[in-house]
């Protein structure tokens, strides 16, 4: 089960996909959510930081994959 941070990262990994970052916003962040716009303020500081939050996640992750197939770096 994710927390509400993991939960936070995900519906906005979806909305992004489907809206682009500029069309959605933190209100239709914490809707999807099912929060108010301020709880997901005490995990992030604006949409930019979660977009941020993702771009770590996924380079962790590819990091990874890279490691576990043994990928040669340049």
């Amino acid at each position: 089960m994710m927390n509400a941070k993991e939960r936070i990262v995900y519906i906005s990994l979806e909305l992004f996909a489907q809206k682009g970052f500029s069309g959605a916003s933190v209100r239709d962040i914490a809707s999807v959510v099912g929060v108010r716009e301020s709880p997901l303020y005490k995990h992030f500081k604006n949409k930019q930081d979660i977009l941020d939050n993702i771009l770590v996640i996924m380079k962790e992750r590819i990091e990874l994959v890279y490691q576990e197939n043994e990928v040669p770096r340049s």
